[in-house]
């Protein structure tokens, strides 16, 4: 069952912490669904080349499983199955496979921002496929993200797609649901976008960082499919990072709703 995997996941990494025994300065770390990011929106951070991270992450009404690659400084690939169920305890009613990417455009200097673009089961399925550019800047113990999003990331959308300017292609109705795979045809089509941004501030405590974001998810497909009472847009949670190998991270989603995530 979902709980059986999570627990022996969580006692896995427990057991490679203890055989570290050592802590190091915080870094970027993963949202809920697997790439580098705040809470539940996605940021312009990339991992360093080589990296590997696995992650198991649970966010009302899904248990996400994922894999990725950062396979060269610019480009990350990932692997993720989402499972719709109503409690750990019981079985899955519903798997939401998708391959996630992300490919920076732009490395941060002095004035400019690192800029990514990025997709969210770019091929799988289109529960949860959306599309997103994304820009973060630092500033001292400050990490500023801001960006705008399609697909998953526009259910609340606050404007007109400006791609549309490129042709009708992109001004197409979007379908958010069916059992017909996302494909590249879909990538940032829709007749709107959504806005996201957020924050990070790490600590004085090595390890340990605050993240607050807001996003524009208005989970529309699974309020049509279950009649879902969706989340507040924006969150507030911690990451603390051990030993380089572990992340554990926590966020509040609203008042009602409790994100974690290990990866």
């Amino acid at each position: 069952s979902p709980c059986r995997v999570f627990l022996i996941f969580c006692c896995f990494f427990i057991l490679v912490i203890h055989a570290q025994g050592a802590f190091c300065a915080p870094g970027y770390s993963s949202n809920a669904y697997g790439m580098l990011g705040l809470n539940i929106v996605p940021s312009a951070r990339m991992e360093e080349a080589g990296t590997i991270r696995g992650q198991l992450s649970v966010t009302d009404p899904y248990l996400h499983g994922f894999l990725g690659v950062q396979i060269t400084d610019s480009l990350f690939i990932g692997m993720r199955q989402s499972i719709e169920v109503s409690s750990l305890n019981d079985e899955a009613k519903r798997l939401y496979p998708g391959i996630d990417g992300k490919i920076r455009l732009f490395s941060e200097n002095r004035i400019r921002p690192e800029i990514a673009l990025g997709v969210q089961s770019g091929m799988g399925h289109k529960r949860q496929a959306g599309e997103y550019i994304a820009a973060s800047k630092r500033y001292k113990d400050f990490d500023f993200t801001g960006g705008l999003g399609w697909g998953r990331f526009a259910g609340g959308g606050l404007f007109s797609n400006p791609f549309k300017a490129l042709g009708t292609h992109f001004d197409k109705d979007r379908a958010l649901e069916g059992e017909e795979s996302n494909m590249p045809g879909d990538w940032f089509t829709g007749k709107d976008v959504g806005a996201f941004a957020g924050i990070e501030y790490f600590t004085a405590i090595d390890g340990l960082s605050l993240k607050a974001d807001i996003g524009s998810d208005a989970y529309k497909a699974e309020q049509a499919a279950f009649d879902f009472d969706r989340p507040a847009p924006w969150s507030f949670g911690a990451n603390y990072n051990i030993a380089n190998i572990l992340n554990f991270g926590v966020a509040a989603q609203g008042f009602e709703r409790v994100m974690v995530r290990l990866s």
